[in-house]
């Protein structure tokens, strides 16, 4: 059966030029298209991500103390907040509390609010990378609906393999131990 050497179709044995691309028949063997794969992409050490890292998980104890750093340091911004305005402060502590956290989660510096940092942590993607403003920004909402109800949504962490409380699951997150 004559097989065109250009193109690799087959024809009739009677058929003396292709009909796909006019080359001269041959009796030889089809000539398979060659695949080259592309080259792997180099990239310099400085340009790599994070997350070629290992993400170490946290344990819950240096979470909860952490979060208890945090919510002191809030805790007594509040209050002389509250001294300063006649009261205001503690109206103001809530949208405080969110702005602190969205920028010290998003902040490529510090990965985790001031009490996450003395406990040697930090929030990251589930690939490990830090955590785009918004990203954060649904993490600290969420952290507010997981404390209502007598904190049930951190409970979320002690029944999955990521000890992943309520916030982190919506906001795709995990708190790791800092590589520094």
């Amino acid at each position: 059966m004559p097989f065109c050497v250009k193109c690799g179709s087959s024809h009739e044995a009677a058929a003396s030029f292709c009909g796909n691309c006019g080359q001269a028949l041959t009796a030889a063997a089809p000539v398979s298209p060659q695949v080259v794969p592309a080259p792997a992409p180099v990239v310099p050490p400085s340009a790599q991500t994070e997350t070629n890292r290992a993400l170490e998980l946290a344990p819950l104890s240096k979470r909860i103390l952490g979060g208890i750093i945090d919510h002191l340091m809030i805790y007594v911004c509040g209050m002389v907040l509250s001294v300063m305005t006649l009261g205001m402060g503690m109206v103001l502590t809530l949208p405080l509390f969110i702005a602190y956290e969205v920028f010290f989660m998003s902040n490529k510096d510090y990965r985790g609010t001031l009490g996450m940092k003395a406990m040697g942590l930090e929030v990251c993607d589930l690939q490990g990378n830090r955590l785009p403003p918004e990203k954060a920004l649904i993490r600290s909402l969420m952290s507010i609906a997981s404390g209502l109800f007598l904190f049930a949504g951190y409970f979320f962490a002690f029944f999955n393999e990521k000890q992943q409380t309520l916030h982190d699951l919506v906001a795709g997150t995990v708190v790791i131990n800092r590589k520094d």
